[in-house]
C-alpha cells in the first residue's frame, strides 16, 4: 500500500490522485488474469451443510455501471477532476462492486417481501436479545474491463434546460462483464426441505429482479447498472440427498470411476496435483502442461484427467473423503443461459423439494 502526506509531498492533491490511479492501473494489469483465485468454487460446497447452494452467473452489462469511490485523492486531466471516480479494490486495483453492495442492492429488490422470510435469508440486526447471521453470502465482482467516462448534464425540471455544469462519472461501458456469486446455507438449522425450497424460490426471484430490473448501480434510478438477461454462463450448484437427479430437461451424468493412470495427477484424497492448476485455479491450457507437466504424465493422458475430473472430480472427492458413508450426497449442477430462467429452474427445483423423499 502506498502512503502519501499531502501537506509534506508539496505536490498536490490532484497529482497525488493521478499517482494513485497509475499505482492502481499497474495492479490491474498484473491482477487481472488471476481473479478467478477469489471466487468460490462448486468444491467448497463439499464442506457445507446437505441443503446448501452455489449460484454463479457470469453476466454483461445492458447500461452503465457506476459507483462512488471514497478516495480523498482523484485524478485529473488536463487540470479537470475526475469527479466521481469508480470504487476499485484497495489489493488489485480493479473496479468492483463489494460484497456489502451486492446485499444492500439485493435487499432492496426483496423490500416487499414477507418478513420473516427475509430475516432467514439476510439475517436479522442485533437488538437485546434477538439477531442472528443471514443465510445468504455474498462476494466481490472484480471487472475486468477498463473503465470510461461518461458526463451528464442535470436539467432544470421547470424549464427543462441546464441546472449546473456537467458532471462526469468513471463508468464501465455496456457490455462489460463481470461474475455475481451467492452462496446460501441452511444455518441455523432448517424447519425441513420446504423451507429450503421457499429460500430458493425467493433468492431466485430477488437476484432476477435486481440484475434486470432495478440495476445495481450508483444512479440505478436512471436505469445504469442492469444486465443483459443472456448469460455468458450460469450455474447452480447444490448438495444434498434431497436435490432431483433432473430437473429443467436437465439429468445427472453417472459417476465415472477413475482409470488407473489418473492415480498419478491427482493425491489420495482426490485433490488434483497443485502443478496442473494456475493460481487462479484454472487448469493448465494443452501448451502450458506440456512445458510444464512432462515429469507427471503425457498431454493425452491429462487430457483425459481434466475432463474426467471436471464431470466426476466432486464426487471423487466426497467419496475419498469418507462422507458418502455419512449419506451425503454428490454434488449436482444445473446450468441456464438467461437471467429469466433461473426463476424458472428454481421453481422446478423447489417443486421437486416439497414432494418429500419419494419424488
Amino acid at each position: 500500500m502506498n502512503l502519501y502526506d499531502y501537506y509534506l509531498s508539496g505536490t498536490g492533491g490532484v497529482k497525488i490522485g493521478n499517482l494513485l490511479q497509475a499505482s492502481r492501473i499497474k495492479a490491474a494489469d498484473e491482477w487481472r488474469p488471476n481473479i478467478g483465485m477469489f471466487y468460490p468454487k462448486p468444491a467448497d460446497l463439499a464442506a457445507m451443510p446437505d441443503g446448501s447452494w452455489l449460484l454463479r452467473i457470469e453476466f454483461r452489462l445492458k447500461k452503465p455501471y457506476a459507483s462512488k469511490a471514497e478516495g480523498e485523492f482523484r485524478p485529473s486531466e488536463a487540470e479537470h477532476e475526475l469527479q466521481n471516480p469508480i470504487v476499485r479494490d484497495h489489493l488489485t486495483g480493479l473496479p468492483m462492486v463489494r460484497p456489502t453492495t451486492w446485499k444492500g442492492h439485493l435487499a432492496f429488490a426483496a423490500r416487499l417481501a414477507d418478513g420473516a422470510r427475509l430475516d432467514r435469508l439476510f439475517g436479522s440486526a442485533l437488538g437485546y436479545d434477538v439477531g442472528q447471521a443471514g443465510r445468504l453470502h455474498f462476494f466481490p465482482t472484480f471487472f475486468p474491463d477498463k473503465p470510461t467516462r461518461e458526463v451528464i448534464t442535470p436539467l432544470s425540471r421547470e424549464t427543462r434546460t441546464p441546472a449546473r455544469g456537467p458532471i462526469d462519472f468513471e463508468v464501465l461501458a455496456s457490455g462489460s462483464s463481470g461474475c455475481f456469486h451467492l452462496l446460501y446455507v441452511p444455518r441455523p438449522a432448517a424447519t425441513g426441505w420446504a423451507t429450503i425450497a421457499d429460500d430458493l424460490e425467493d433468492a431466485a426471484r430477488f437476484v432476477a429482479s435486481m440484475l434486470i430490473d432495478y440495476g445495481f448501480s450508483a444512479k440505478k434510478t436512471s436505469g445504469w447498472g442492469v444486465a443483459q438477461d443472456d448469460l455468458e454462463s450460469g450455474t447452480l450448484t447444490v448438495k444434498g440427498s434431497m436435490w432431483p437427479s433432473a430437473a429443467a430437461e436437465q439429468t445427472e451424468r453417472d459417476f465415472v470411476e477413475p482409470i488407473g493412470t489418473f492415480s498419478k495427477f491427482m493425491d489420495e484424497f482426490g485433490v488434483p496435483d497443485a502443478r496442473l492448476k494456475k493460481t487462479s485455479g484454472e487448469w493448465l491450457s494443452n501448451s502450458e502442461f506440456k512445458s510444464a507437466g512432462a515429469e507427471i504424465g503425457s498431454l493425452t493422458e491429462y487430457k483425459k484427467f481434466r475432463a474426467w475430473h471436471d464431470s466426476n472430480g466432486a464426487e471423487w472427492i466426497l467419496r475419498k473423503s469418507g462422507k458418502e458413508d455419512s449419506g451425503a450426497a454428490a454434488l449436482r449442477e444445473y446450468s441456464f443461459e438467461r437471467i429469466g430462467a433461473l426463476v424458472t429452474l428454481a421453481e422446478s427445483l423447489a417443486g421437486t423439494l416439497r414432494k418429500g423423499p419419494d419424488a
